[in-house]
């Protein structure tokens, strides 16, 4: 077989060649077999990919159904000869031994076979997934490729018959592996050029999928589970015929004739297999591959809350994640999105019923409909924000469905969002799902189960949790500073009904002292959201390390991954923010970015850190200044960023002014109800600013000092008053009012 390195001379002859060699990729090029009846004009093709010989054992039934269809055309795509994988020989003797197996077996199962001589991970020392990574693509680059994804790209395009029919290719779970590797890198590396290659192409507009072979065979078990039932393969269990062709042989009958007869070297690797035929499943993920979380990046990036602050976080970001109100908002950002950041999209929201204060798996293709008429052509993410802090937040609000799914276990919640997952997954394949869980559910879940793990939607490729405080001592903050905002919740009732409530729960929860005996206040986001509790349901859910929380969620992932291993990973969300309460100074939100930043380089299991929030937000009584107006915040985040992504786009941060008015630990970016209040505060922060002046009332103009918090006091409010700032930029002037109203 030729090397990857003797491709180049092949492919440069494309264009030289009459229509039937263009037709049909195999017949000419030296790295091709070509079995006698693989007729490439056959409109449905497959392409399978291993990384050694015998890898396509894992799913040998099913290619041997489907390839010898008369309208299929299959392929095989083997990178390596293994030549280190005979029992007592090596080196080309082995490797001549399993080349001449794998043609055999794709003679057996009629699919064309591209076979070349790169390095088995063993064979590439030291033995990293960087290593074998590096190594390959130094090898394609020399053939003229950029990377091997680059190859792949080249290869899938040439393998379609047409755009008009799907070309289908299938490849090894990296997180199963094969029946001979169960666990080997060089799998995880071509699994991430497989994703690229197939990524780069459906975002050009290919008609492409990608599954994954996820067969399972259990020695004589009797605790064996099938899995034919499982919504997301497609199976065929080993007492079973074939389906479409050779229907005399049994899925079983043909994986056997591939280990005995076709794989002889390798039968010191699989040893005798049981001839009992219920113990084997022979899947593929017929409706998903799960997002990669092996990338060659982590994802970096932060909260929007305007489209047009895209245009400003393309210099330190990857990804980006917003919260859209209304479903014609994903179609608003994803178009802003040029520089295709991967988009993490918010929105558990959408089927969130508030009445009820439980899930429902109401219908995805608004979603679905609104990414379509986007000019968005590749994954994301969908985000998954506290939704069992919700359905516990309205629990201890008196709903009583909740409740019930609380001392569930969130049984029926978790259903609802695997049935959300599955048509997300279905509707946009390639696709990954976050899951972000408010610190306090996780202490309420520990209290009542200290020896469970944490409960998280197993469905999702990330994990994580939030947290705003120091990295040491985070919790639940008590609020003492506004009786007369708790008078008037009394009054007026604790549950917002406005369309936004729930809508951004990735803002903080913290705890408000009342002056009723035993009794406060537990608020979600912010005021316009609070229940009553008892002062026993605050006592337990203090402050502690973030360690504790990470460690909760940790140990779930891994327990999840034993039990159905998809690659997950911890995402973080550090606070990047300025309020009254969590982050009242700049250096206490920079203290919880750069603990995060040291979690995040320490392991692979950190798959990607989101900061909390880009630009200001206003959760009912609370302002929260964005790191955009933040000087040091945003340099933090600029400089932490941008030296952990390759991409090395111009940075593009805008001059900023922001100006609060407060009412004690109350305040607007607006407008400010004083509620008969007497005394006020304003607070002003600007950054790239060349100077900034404050005008309260009639007063004469106050200078700012620049790229830091400003505090005015106001100790005779008046109302109707107003406040107004002008910063100037070079010859642009900046303006901004905020007025005290009754």
């Amino acid at each position: 077989m030729k090397s990857l390195l003797s491709i180049i001379f092949t492919f440069a002859g494309y264009a030289l060649v009459s229509s039937v060699y263009a037709a049909d990729p195999c017949s000419k090029d030296f790295a091709c077999y070509k079995v006698d009846d693989a007729r490439f004009d056959n409109p449905y093709h497959y392409v399978f990919v291993g990384v050694y010989p015998g890898d396509e054992l894992i799913i040998y039934p099913l290619l041997k159904d489907h390839c010898s269809l008369a309208n299929s055309y299959c392929a095989m795509i083997v990178p390596t000869r293994g030549e280190s994988e005979c029992e007592f020989i090596s080196g080309s003797v082995c490797g001549d031994i399993r080349t001449a197996e794998l043609q055999t077996s794709a003679a057996y199962l009629n699919t064309d076979l591209w076979h070349y001589n790169l390095p088995g991970g063993s064979e590439v020392q030291p033995n990293t997934i960087v290593n074998i990574r590096n190594t390959y693509n130094s090898i394609a680059q020399v053939s003229g490729f950029t990377d091997v994804a680059g190859y792949f790209e080249f290869i899938f395009k040439r393998l379609q018959f047409s755009n008009e029919k799907t070309l289908a290719v299938i490849s090894l779970n990296p997180n199963a592996g094969s029946i001979n590797h169960p666990e080997d890198k060089t799998i995880h590396v071509l699994d991430e050029f497989i994703i690229n290659a197939v990524e780069r192409l459906q975002r050009n507009g290919r008609n492409i999928v990608h599954f994954y072979a996820d067969s399972r065979m259990q020695g004589d078990q009797s605790s064996y589970v099938g899995r034919h039932d499982d919504q997301y393969l497609e199976c065929r269990e080993g007492q079973a015929q074939l389906k479409n062709t050779h229907r005399h042989l049994t899925n079983l009958e043909v994986f056997e004739h591939g280990v005995y007869e076709i794989y002889p070297s390798q039968l010191y690797r699989t040893g005798e297999i049981s001839n009992n035929p219920n113990l084997y499943d022979f899947c593929y993920d017929n409706t998903v591959n799960y997002f990669n979380t092996a990338r060659t990046e982590k994802l970096l990036g932060v909260l929007l809350t305007e489209p047009n602050q895209l245009d400003e976080i393309t210099g330190f970001s990857n990804a980006f994640a917003f919260v859209p109100k209304q479903t014609s908002n994903i179609t608003d950002y994803l178009n802003r999105n040029t520089h295709e950041l991967l988009p993490v999209i918010s929105i558990g929201h959408y089927f969130f019923d508030k009445t009820l204060g439980t899930f429902n798996a109401s219908d995805v293709t608004p979603i679905k409909q609104a990414i379509s008429k986007s000019s968005h052509a590749g994954p994301v993410i969908f985000l998954f924000d506290e939704p069992l802090w919700q359905i516990r937040f309205s629990c201890l609000g008196g709903h009583s469905q909740a409740c019930d799914e609380v001392n569930n276990g969130y049984v029926d919640t978790l259903s609802q969002l695997k049935k959300i997952v599955r048509d997300l997954r279905k509707a946009l394949p390639g696709s990954g799902i976050m899951h972000i869980e408010a610190y306090a559910e996780l202490i309420y879940q520990k209290h009542a189960a200290p020896l469970n793990d944490v409960i998280m939607l197993d469905d999702a490729e990330y994990l994580g949790f939030d947290c705003y405080g120091a990295f040491d001592d985070c919790g639940i903050v008590e609020i003492t500073d506004f009786s007369d905002a708790f008078s008037d919740l009394q009054s007026n009732g604790t549950e917002s009904d406005t369309d936004t409530n729930h809508v951004l729960s990735t803002a903080p929860v913290f705890a408000v002292a009342s002056s009723i005996e035993q009794s406060g206040l537990i608020c979600s986001g912010s005021l316009n959201n609070c229940v009553s509790v008892s002062a026993s349901d605050v006592l337990f859910a203090a402050q502690r390390s973030q360690q504790d929380y990470l460690d909760w969620v940790l140990d779930s992932l891994h327990s999840m991954e034993v039990s159905n291993p998809i690659g997950r990973k911890i995402f973080l969300v550090p606070g990047a923010f300025q309020d009254f309460n969590f982050f009242p100074s700049e250096a206490r939100a920079m203290d919880q970015l750069d603990s995060f930043i040291e979690l995040f380089d320490s392991s692979d299991i950190f798959g990607g850190s989101g900061s909390f929030i880009w630009g200001n937000l206003q959760e009912g009584i609370f302002p929260y200044i964005g790191a955009r107006s933040l000087a040091n915040v945003r340099a933090a985040i600029t400089d932490r960023f941008r030296a952990r992504i390759s991409a090395r786009r111009q940075l593009s941060l805008p001059p900023v002014m922001t100006m609060v008015g407060a009412i004690g630990a109350r305040g607007n970016f607006d407008q400010v109800k004083t509620d008969g209040a007497t005394q006020g505060d304003v607070y002003f922060q600007s950054t790239g600013m060349d100077s900034c002046t404050v005008r309260v009332g009639n007063d004469p103009s106050r200078a700012m000092k620049l790229n830091q918090l400003n505090h005015i006091t106001i100790p005779n409010l008046k109302t109707p008053l107003n406040v107004a700032a002008q910063c100037l930029k070079g010859n642009r002037s900046f303006v901004k009012q905020v007025q005290f109203v009754d």
